[in-house]
């Protein structure tokens, strides 16, 4: 009934980003919460590179290229974003 159908709240819970906070992750743990929050494919060139661990933060608004470029202050480790693949070398 329409009772129950009130104006929607700005709440929509299937692909809604959130602020993250990583301690001390591998850059694999983090890269696949990349890959479900920003719906991208995720290649390691750098097998090396599953395993560095990073401190790194995302606000629920900030693009993917603005983490990318985030990540990629970190000497060890590149990252390219092409089409919805990011590859990381």
């Amino acid at each position: 009934d329409s009772a129950h159908q009130a104006a929607p709240v700005t709440e929509t819970t299937d692909s809604v980003r959130q602020t993250r906070n990583f301690n001390n992750v591998q850059l694999a743990e983090i890269m696949n919460q990349i890959s479900k929050d920003f719906g991208v494919k995720v290649v390691f060139a750098n097998e090396k590179a599953r395993t560095i661990r990073l401190y790194l933060s995302w606000e629920a608004d900030d693009t993917i290229q603005e983490i990318i470029n985030r990540i990629n202050h970190f000497e060890k480790v590149h990252l390219t974003l092409s089409d919805e693949t990011i590859t990381i070398d």
